[in-house]
């Protein structure tokens, strides 16, 4: 035998038919019972909406929104941060690579006024020297009083040294 039971739950009112599947029987089904339990039902359906699960979704989503608006703005802040930051260095190295060359100028024309200033100084004992070689080559050949004596240089000054030789 083959049984179907039928609970219907209205707030505290329970009530349990069970139908066979016998031969018919005269019971007629209380349309009135069930449009009420369908109001019920209907009823409960429409406080889904006040769950706290849907209010919380709608919630979420709020603060979804919100953390998006705060992302952006985090993320252009950081932008702009980056775009000052990058300035900053751009700025503080073109500064320092104006110093390198001010130095650099600065040391190439000490090096070259060095370089002159040796260069001057070599040539003038260079000179002094070889007037000296020439001089002493022709003192050397002055065999009497009468020969002026050719005149001996200072080597560091390159002028002529006053009353030398004497002889």
């Amino acid at each position: 035998m083959f049984e179907r039971t039928l609970l219907c739950h209205v707030s505290s009112h329970s009530d349990t038919r069970t139908y066979h599947n016998m031969a018919p029987t005269n019971e007629k089904p209380d349309c009135i019972t069930l449009a009420n339990y369908f109001r019920k039902v209907g009823d409960e359906v429409e406080l889904f909406q006040s769950l706290p699960a849907l209010d919380i979704g709608a919630a979420l989503l709020e603060r979804m929104d919100r953390l998006m608006l705060e992302t952006a703005s985090f993320r252009r802040e950081v932008q702009s941060e980056l775009t000052s930051f990058r300035r900053e260095v751009q700025s503080e190295f073109m500064s320092f690579r104006r110093e390198v060359q001010s130095e650099f100028t600065s040391f190439r024309r000490e090096v070259q006024s060095e370089s002159t200033s040796f260069r001057q100084e070599f040539d003038i004992k260079l000179r002094a020297m070889n007037k000296n070689i020439s001089s002493r080559l022709v003192n050397q050949w002055a065999l009497s009083p009468e020969v002026s004596l050719s005149p001996m240089y200072n080597v560091s000054t390159g002028d002529e040294i006053a009353n030398c030789p004497k002889t």
